[in-house]
């Protein structure tokens, strides 16, 4: 009797252990759960990947729930977007601050060529005064008020025209190519305008009218400083009315410009009707042209 007891007790346990259900392949204290393990019928697209603020949670969780991929796709687009908003305020910042201190630097130096430019800019016969002064082309504090010109230009445009920045690339690598053009232009209609010195006999007014482009362009590089302060950091509602005063200063500018290099002109406008229609096209209005497309 106790032998049968015994055999009926080790064949019961024997038994027992393959019904008994023990614990899951699934971890009930696992801290991060899963939602890869969800079986979704209709899943969207492909499982987004992302990480929670917290700095201590080093678990990435695939998302295939719409609601939470949709949260995470409108976190990452909100961060990108705070990441451009900061590249945009560092360039500012770097480049009016370069302008500025670079303007310092002009006055502390140069503050006798910058009363010059200001006098020439509104006599003819101050700025032919000055253009004999110097021996051999143009002096150089001439020519960093024409790079304070430049710089500034490049500036305004590149702020102005925010729409046509390519996406995805560096903002100083827009703005270098920027500036880099604006430079190709001015100094290409310099090249051509000494090109035309040297075809034809006109050298004493091409070297006055360069002399009056430059003078132009340092007094020009001067004013626009302000504007660029109150478009980069004014209040938004005035960015519009003082972007377009400094357009139409800039026009008004050139106008005056080109009357005085008419008067320049004057002993051959009247002899070669023809070939001043062909300077103007040329030298004057292409070089626009080639800037206006440039930038659009």
């Amino acid at each position: 009797m106790r032998r049968q007891f015994l055999l009926v007790f080790f064949t019961f346990l024997f038994i027992i252990p393959s019904n008994i259900i023990a614990q899951g392949e699934t971890n009930p204290f696992e801290l991060v759960f899963r939602l890869d393990s969800i079986e979704i019928t209709t899943p969207s697209k492909a499982p987004v990947q992302f990480t929670t603020d917290n700095p201590f949670d080093i678990v990435r969780v695939t998302v295939l729930d719409p609601e939470v991929r949709q949260k995470a796709q409108l976190e990452q687009e909100k961060a990108i977007k705070l990441e451009e908003a900061d590249d945009e305020d560092r360039i500012q910042f770097i480049l009016l601050m370069s302008s500025l201190a670079f303007l310092v630097f002009l006055f502390t130096l140069f503050r006798g060529f910058i009363r010059k430019s200001i006098r020439a800019f509104y006599s003819d016969n101050l700025l032919r005064q000055f253009k004999r002064d110097m021996r051999i082309g143009i002096d150089l504090p001439y020519i960093l008020l024409f790079f304070n010109y430049l710089l500034n230009l490049s500036i305004f445009v590149f702020f102005k025209f925010k729409e046509y920045r390519l996406p995805d690339y560096n903002l100083y690598l827009q703005f270098f190519i920027l500036f880099g053009s604006i430079v190709l232009v001015h100094f290409g209609k310099q090249l051509l305008l000494n090109f035309t010195a040297f075809l034809l006999p006109i050298q004493k007014e091409i070297g006055l009218y360069n002399f009056t482009i430059v003078v132009f362009a340092a007094v020009f590089g001067i004013l626009i400083i302000p504007f660029n302060v109150v478009v980069l950091y004014g209040p938004a509602d005035s960015v519009d009315l003082v972007q377009n005063s400094l357009i139409g200063l800039f026009v008004l500018m050139l106008i005056f410009r080109c009357l005085r290099a008419l008067y320049l002109s004057s002993r051959f406008l009247l002899l070669n009707k023809f070939h001043f229609l062909l300077y103007i096209c040329s030298v004057e209005i292409a070089p626009v042209m080639i800037l206006i497309r440039l930038i659009f």
